[in-house]
């Protein structure tokens, strides 16, 4: 069965489109969510994967 995932963090989408805009860091982005550094970059990769399967 395995682990439950946490929900999403209502707050991702607009603290990741403030780091991709570079007005905070990656350090302050997983302050503000509360994640550890590899949730949080994991969940940056799958963003970017999702976004990058729909523009193409």
């Amino acid at each position: 069965m395995g682990k439950k995932k946490k929900e999403p963090e209502r707050q991702f989408p607009e603290v990741y489109t403030r780091l991709k805009t570079c007005r905070i860091t990656a350090v302050k982005a997983m302050r503000i969510l509360n994640l550890k550094t590899n949730t949080f970059y994991r969940k940056v990769s799958e963003c970017e994967n999702m976004n990058f399967i729909k523009h193409n």
